[in-house]
């Protein structure tokens, strides 16, 4: 069993958030463990961690806590507490939890669009090669892979023999001067708290629909070390992490989408 379900709408309803994602995956466990399913590959998240500085990377024995202000955050962190659950009781079934970063392509654009962004910018507004100025947000920092490359991890959890935690990030760390850089446009620095407020403002006027617990998630939460997936699952991305984010904002103005209902 691979349980990839989550959804991210309606945030302004956290219940039903916590009936499908916490409920919904407790369900899950609990079928895996009564038809003796011999695997169970879990969608877990970068956002279960405890939040951390950026000074280094985190490999998987960092506390997956969460962080408090992200419901995001919260219900993953719970989930993995689930888990761990469900491991004790079923000590015979392999159990796999990936912690994928960011996790971005083209045709995901609209979908993305319309989770984190909504309707206050149409998407031929988007089109950040042609703004010369980004925001610097001091502190902030965070990773990316992609789709394509997330899918071959799942598939060595799979096919393989492998259990435990695992990071799945691609190189390198995205900041948004780097972005700047790769756009050929120029920064202008931005306070985090005056950031913050702009974010919990908007989502409070539904403006757009991500609730500033998003934006805490990437200010504090930490940067992960892939070691492990390299090394155990054989895992290696084909796409930069910076690619990776090109590749979607390239796509945004776009409009890209796939016809399949769009999973958190």
């Amino acid at each position: 069993m691979v349980h990839l379900a989550w959804v991210l709408q309606p945030s302004h309803q956290p219940s039903i958030l916590h009936a499908v994602n916490v409920v919904g995956s407790s369900r899950v466990m609990d079928a895996v463990g009564a038809a003796d399913v011999p695997c169970l590959v879990l969608s877990s998240s970068v956002g279960a961690y405890s939040a951390s500085s950026k000074d280094e990377l985190r490999d998987e024995s960092w506390p997956t806590d969460g962080v408090p202000t992200s419901t995001y955050a919260r219900q993953k962190a719970y989930v993995e507490r689930l888990l761990d659950r469900f491991e004790l009781r079923h000590p015979h079934i392999r159990t796999v939890r990936l912690r994928p970063s960011l996790t971005f392509k083209a045709d995901a654009a609209r979908a993305i669009r319309k989770l984190f962004i909504g309707t206050l910018l149409p998407p031929r507004l988007i089109d950040l090669g042609r703004l010369p100025l980004l925001p610097d947000i001091a502190g902030l920092a965070f990773q990316a892979v992609h789709t394509d490359d997330l899918a071959d991890a799942y598939r060595r959890a799979v096919l393989g023999s492998v259990s435990g935690a695992f990071n799945i990030a691609a190189d390198p760390v995205l900041t948004l001067p780097a972005l700047a850089r790769r756009l050929g446009a120029r920064t202008a620095p931005v306070p985090a708290r005056l950031a913050r407020l702009a974010a919990a403002a908007s989502f409070q006027l539904h403006l757009q629909p991500s609730e500033p617990g998003w934006f805490d998630m990437a200010a504090s939460g930490p940067l992960m070390d892939t070691t492990r997936a390299r090394r155990v699952l054989g895992w290696e991305p084909a796409h930069t992490a910076m690619d990776t984010l090109a590749e979607l904002l390239e796509a945004i103005p776009a409009d890209r989408g796939m016809s399949t209902p769009a999973l958190g």
